[in-house]
């Protein structure tokens, strides 16, 4: 039996059909693979990064080092296919793989076969996804609202704020004493270090602050005045991050959506009279180029007499359509659509799951304004001010209506903690506006 370990870091991706969409969602990023061979298993890392719409890739083999850069890669829904012909020790061998992804782990086997299709050798091979770190810098980096506590025990609020460009950070101190500039900012071990100097009763002060993250997301350290290089006083300093509101449509343009199955947006959507406007021409859904986890989506909608969409969040890529994995909010005219005869399907409602209490949207044609709040399992749904829908995924409750429901057998329905949000192409006319979001995580 030939010694196969090193040839299952050596593999080369070769397409039969391309989609980048999917690989960009599932595949970009590092991947810890683990390959049976006869001899044992060869373990592996997988990298892939997308350019231009093209995905690219480079294993690592744990034992030697040795890496390898893939040439292509082959997707099918969440089916990978791996093939390359290899020269291994004057024998000419096709080495092949197909795995099936899901969410952050992969699954599958491999076969090496000669020129005249005889099996040489098979094995099994799963993979986990590394978990991208952010950056010491980046985690630092926003708008902050701080307290410092001063010596007499007052507190002194001010907005700190940081960027980083080119892998450099920069920032300022916005208080009662105006705004300055940090002379000095660093980073190390995940602690922050800022310098600056601060008008304290009409005389300059270097003023130093210190502060690590705590488990909320929140700054936690110390302020301290510096006079001749020696400490003269020092407090208690904190700061919370604040959430920005992004305005994926503002009436102008569509630069934060993308087509679901491609990047280009279908005919059918369109900027009408600062609206997003569906106009019932078969053009597929829409997505957010973003994606995101915890969130507060806000959003006004009309839709047309006798009209069916929806919004469906936490959506991922590689499936027929978004509601395969992303949960919906449902849009529609309750008194004109089939849908509206059940609670669970009516508006506002989670889609056919938790229906939106007594909550009716306006008559088509009239702007209703809706609102989801989704804090890690917590799920929210807003109809023109009022909550409509409140649950927990994967609650118990959870868990029994989708069990009893179409999603069963949708194994990655409701299962992501982060995805795209979704507008719905389901061929009728529905136009949208004043599309913001608070990204919470």
């Amino acid at each position: 039996m030939l010694r196969l370990s090193r040839l299952l870091s050596l593999l080369v991706l070769v397409p039969v059909f391309s989609s980048a969409v999917f690989a960009q969602d599932n595949l970009i990023g590092k991947w810890n693979v683990v390959a049976e061979t006869p001899d044992g298993e060869s373990k592996s890392v997988w990298t892939f990064s997308e350019s231009g719409g093209k995905v690219s890739g480079q294993s690592t083999n744990e034992a030697t080092g040795e890496m390898t850069d893939f040439e292509a890669v082959e997707v099918d829904g969440n089916s990978v296919a791996f093939s390359i012909d290899v020269d291994y020790q004057g024998t000419p061998l096709l080495l092949g793989l197909e795995a099936k992804l899901s969410g952050e782990s992969l699954e599958g086997s491999w076969i090496a076969t000669d020129t005249d299709g005889n099996e040489m050798a098979r094995g099994n091979l799963s993979g986990t996804k590394v978990a991208a770190k952010k950056s010491d810098k980046s985690m630092f980096v926003g708008n902050w609202d701080s307290i410092a506590v001063l010596p007499d025990g007052t507190e002194s609020d001010s907005v700190f704020s940081i960027v980083e460009k080119d892998g450099k950070l920069s920032g300022s101190l916005d208080g009662d004493n105006g705004k300055v500039d940090f002379e000095e900012i660093t980073v190390s071990k995940g602690k922050l270090f800022v310098a600056f100097q601060l008008d304290v009763q009409g005389t300059m002060r270097n003023i130093e602050i210190e502060a690590g993250k705590n488990d909320d997301g929140e700054l936690e350290g110390e302020w301290v005045l510096v006079v001749n290089e020696e400490e003269a006083a020092t407090g208690a300093w904190s700061a919370t991050k604040r959430i920005e509101t992004e305005v994926l449509f503002d009436g102008k343009n569509m630069d934060s959506f993308r087509g679901y199955k491609e990047e280009a947006i279908g005919k059918g959507w369109k900027v009408d009279e600062g609206t997003l406007h569906f106009d019932g021409t078969r053009s597929g859904d829409i997505i957010t180029k973003k994606q995101y986890g915890s969130f507060e989506l806000s959003f006004d909608w009309k839709v047309s007499e006798g009209g069916n969409s929806g919004v469906m969040y936490r959506v991922t890529l590689g499936d027929s359509a978004p509601y395969k994995s992303g949960i919906e909010y449902q849009i529609l005219d309750n008194e004109k659509h089939n849908d509206g005869k059940k609670r669970e399907t009516s508006a506002g409602s989670l889609y056919a799951l938790y229906p939106p209490g007594d909550a009716n949207p306006k008559t088509p044609g009239e702007w209703n304004t809706s609102k989801i709040v989704i804090d890690g399992d917590k799920v929210q749904h807003w109809l023109n001010g009022e909550k409509v829908v409140d649950v927990e995924i994967d609650s118990e409750d959870w868990k029994k209506k989708v069990s009893e429901s179409k999603f069963a057998s949708w194994e990655k329905f409701g299962k992501s903690k982060r995805g795209h949000i979704a507008f719905q192409d389901h061929s009728d006319p529905v136009w949208y506006r004043n599309i913001k979001i608070k990204a919470m995580d």
